[in-house]
Protein backbone atom coordinates (compact mmCIF):
# COMPACT_ATOMS: atom_id res chain seq x y z
CA UNK A 1 0.00 0.00 0.00
CA UNK A 2 1.50 3.41 -1.20
CA UNK A 3 2.21 5.95 1.68
CA UNK A 4 -0.25 8.54 0.29
CA UNK A 5 -3.33 6.29 0.83
CA UNK A 6 -1.59 4.85 4.26
CA UNK A 7 -1.92 8.54 5.43
CA UNK A 8 -5.77 9.08 4.64
CA UNK A 9 -6.36 6.17 6.29
CA UNK A 10 -4.68 7.41 9.08
CA UNK A 11 -6.18 10.69 9.17
CA UNK A 12 -9.41 8.81 8.36
CA UNK A 13 -9.18 6.47 11.34
CA UNK A 14 -7.71 9.80 13.42
CA UNK A 15 -10.89 11.91 12.96
CA UNK A 16 -13.32 8.89 13.98
CA UNK A 17 -11.16 8.62 17.12
CA UNK A 18 -11.55 12.69 17.85
CA UNK A 19 -15.43 12.76 16.52
CA UNK A 20 -15.75 9.36 18.88
CA UNK A 21 -17.48 7.46 16.36
CA UNK A 22 -14.81 4.29 16.98
CA UNK A 23 -13.83 2.86 20.62
CA UNK A 24 -10.94 4.45 21.19
CA UNK A 25 -9.23 0.85 21.47
CA UNK A 26 -9.99 0.21 18.30
CA UNK A 27 -9.02 3.65 16.79
CA UNK A 28 -5.51 2.71 18.63
CA UNK A 29 -5.41 -0.73 17.25
CA UNK A 30 -5.70 0.50 13.14
CA UNK A 31 -3.66 3.55 13.85
CA UNK A 32 -0.59 0.86 14.73
CA UNK A 33 -1.65 -1.38 12.43
CA UNK A 34 -1.66 1.16 9.50
CA UNK A 35 1.16 2.96 11.01
CA UNK A 36 3.01 -0.50 11.43
CA UNK A 37 3.42 0.36 14.75
CA UNK A 38 5.54 3.69 15.27
CA UNK A 39 2.14 6.11 16.24
CA UNK A 40 0.80 8.76 14.52
CA UNK A 41 0.66 12.50 15.95
CA UNK A 42 -0.54 14.51 13.53
CA UNK A 43 -2.07 18.54 14.03
CA UNK A 44 -5.46 17.75 15.10
CA UNK A 45 -4.42 15.67 18.35
CA UNK A 46 -1.56 18.39 19.18
CA UNK A 47 -4.15 20.77 19.22
CA UNK A 48 -6.26 18.89 21.48
CA UNK A 49 -3.67 18.13 23.99
CA UNK A 50 -2.74 21.90 23.92
CA UNK A 51 -6.49 22.77 24.25
CA UNK A 52 -6.86 20.59 27.45
CA UNK A 53 -3.65 22.08 28.80
CA UNK A 54 -5.52 25.47 28.70
CA UNK A 55 -8.68 24.38 29.99
CA UNK A 56 -6.88 23.08 32.83
CA UNK A 57 -5.05 26.04 33.28
CA UNK A 58 -8.36 27.90 33.04
CA UNK A 59 -9.68 25.68 35.73
CA UNK A 60 -7.01 26.23 38.55
CA UNK A 61 -7.43 29.66 37.65
CA UNK A 62 -11.26 29.72 38.62
CA UNK A 63 -10.86 27.46 41.83
CA UNK A 64 -8.08 30.06 42.56
CA UNK A 65 -10.19 32.07 42.94
CA UNK A 66 -12.12 30.48 46.14
CA UNK A 67 -8.94 31.20 47.68
CA UNK A 68 -8.83 34.71 46.66
CA UNK A 69 -12.21 35.73 47.87
CA UNK A 70 -11.94 34.56 51.36
CA UNK A 71 -8.18 36.41 51.29
CA UNK A 72 -10.59 39.21 49.90
CA UNK A 73 -13.24 39.38 52.60
CA UNK A 74 -11.30 38.30 56.01
CA UNK A 75 -7.11 39.41 55.58
CA UNK A 76 -7.33 42.75 54.65
CA UNK A 77 -8.95 46.45 54.84
CA UNK A 78 -10.78 46.84 51.94
CA UNK A 79 -14.02 48.71 51.76
CA UNK A 80 -17.15 47.03 52.00
CA UNK A 81 -18.25 48.55 48.58
CA UNK A 82 -14.29 47.44 47.31
CA UNK A 83 -15.14 43.45 48.53
CA UNK A 84 -18.82 43.90 46.45
CA UNK A 85 -16.79 44.94 43.88
CA UNK A 86 -14.47 42.60 43.51
CA UNK A 87 -16.59 39.39 44.38
CA UNK A 88 -19.11 40.16 41.84
CA UNK A 89 -16.50 40.39 39.45
CA UNK A 90 -15.24 37.25 40.32
CA UNK A 91 -18.38 35.65 40.46
CA UNK A 92 -18.93 37.27 36.66
CA UNK A 93 -15.83 36.07 35.44
CA UNK A 94 -16.76 31.75 37.28
CA UNK A 95 -20.22 32.73 35.10
CA UNK A 96 -18.86 33.76 31.76
CA UNK A 97 -16.49 30.47 31.73
CA UNK A 98 -19.74 28.36 32.73
CA UNK A 99 -22.02 29.75 29.48
CA UNK A 100 -18.86 29.11 27.30
CA UNK A 101 -17.92 26.27 28.29
CA UNK A 102 -21.25 24.78 28.51
CA UNK A 103 -22.05 25.75 25.19
CA UNK A 104 -19.14 23.64 24.03
CA UNK A 105 -20.24 20.78 26.34
CA UNK A 106 -17.67 20.33 28.33
CA UNK A 107 -16.73 18.94 31.61
CA UNK A 108 -14.89 21.80 32.62
CA UNK A 109 -18.34 23.46 33.13
CA UNK A 110 -18.69 21.95 36.64
CA UNK A 111 -15.41 23.43 37.88
CA UNK A 112 -16.99 27.27 36.86
CA UNK A 113 -20.38 26.71 38.03
CA UNK A 114 -18.70 25.71 41.74
CA UNK A 115 -16.49 28.41 41.93
CA UNK A 116 -18.97 30.73 40.95
CA UNK A 117 -21.65 29.56 43.37
CA UNK A 118 -18.97 29.11 46.55
CA UNK A 119 -18.04 32.47 45.83
CA UNK A 120 -20.94 33.80 45.82
CA UNK A 121 -21.62 31.63 49.60
CA UNK A 122 -18.39 33.19 51.02
CA UNK A 123 -18.89 36.63 50.05
CA UNK A 124 -22.97 36.83 51.00
CA UNK A 125 -21.90 35.33 54.04
CA UNK A 126 -19.03 37.39 55.12
CA UNK A 127 -21.02 40.44 54.21
CA UNK A 128 -23.67 39.57 55.93
CA UNK A 129 -22.19 38.46 59.05
CA UNK A 130 -20.42 41.91 59.41
CA UNK A 131 -23.43 44.08 58.73
CA UNK A 132 -26.20 41.45 60.62
CA UNK A 133 -27.00 42.15 64.52
CA UNK A 134 -28.27 38.44 64.69
CA UNK A 135 -27.17 35.04 63.59
CA UNK A 136 -30.82 34.60 61.96
CA UNK A 137 -29.46 37.02 59.30
CA UNK A 138 -26.59 34.99 58.44
CA UNK A 139 -28.74 31.40 58.53
CA UNK A 140 -31.46 33.14 56.19
CA UNK A 141 -28.04 33.94 53.51
CA UNK A 142 -26.78 30.36 53.68
CA UNK A 143 -30.38 29.17 53.52
CA UNK A 144 -30.89 31.20 50.32
CA UNK A 145 -27.80 30.23 48.61
CA UNK A 146 -28.72 27.07 49.30
CA UNK A 147 -32.04 27.39 47.50
CA UNK A 148 -29.65 29.16 44.89
CA UNK A 149 -27.62 25.83 44.58
CA UNK A 150 -31.38 23.89 44.42
CA UNK A 151 -32.37 26.33 41.39
CA UNK A 152 -29.12 25.89 39.66
CA UNK A 153 -28.89 21.97 39.99
CA UNK A 154 -32.70 21.51 38.39
CA UNK A 155 -32.36 23.86 35.67
CA UNK A 156 -28.61 21.91 34.70
CA UNK A 157 -30.06 18.61 35.88
CA UNK A 158 -26.58 18.48 38.19
CA UNK A 159 -27.39 15.89 40.82
CA UNK A 160 -24.59 16.94 43.29
CA UNK A 161 -25.76 20.50 43.73
CA UNK A 162 -29.33 19.38 44.31
CA UNK A 163 -27.96 17.40 47.17
CA UNK A 164 -25.62 19.67 48.45
CA UNK A 165 -28.25 21.96 48.28
CA UNK A 166 -30.46 19.66 50.44
CA UNK A 167 -27.51 19.39 53.28
CA UNK A 168 -27.03 22.99 53.42
CA UNK A 169 -31.28 22.87 54.03
CA UNK A 170 -31.13 20.10 56.46
CA UNK A 171 -27.75 21.75 58.77
CA UNK A 172 -29.55 25.56 58.79
CA UNK A 173 -32.60 23.76 59.72
CA UNK A 174 -30.62 21.78 62.65
CA UNK A 175 -28.76 25.30 63.35
CA UNK A 176 -31.56 27.30 63.86
CA UNK A 177 -33.83 24.66 65.85
CA UNK A 178 -31.01 23.70 68.20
Amino acid sequence: MNTERKSVIVKEIQYWKDKRLLPSVYCDFLLALYTEGNGFENESSKAGNKKKLWLTIDSVFLLSLIPFSILITHFTEFVLVLQIGIALLFILIGLFHFTAFKTRNLEYAHVALVSSLLILLIISVSIISELAISDFWVYLTIFLNGLIWLKAGLIYKYKYLIVCSLVNVMFVGFSIFQ
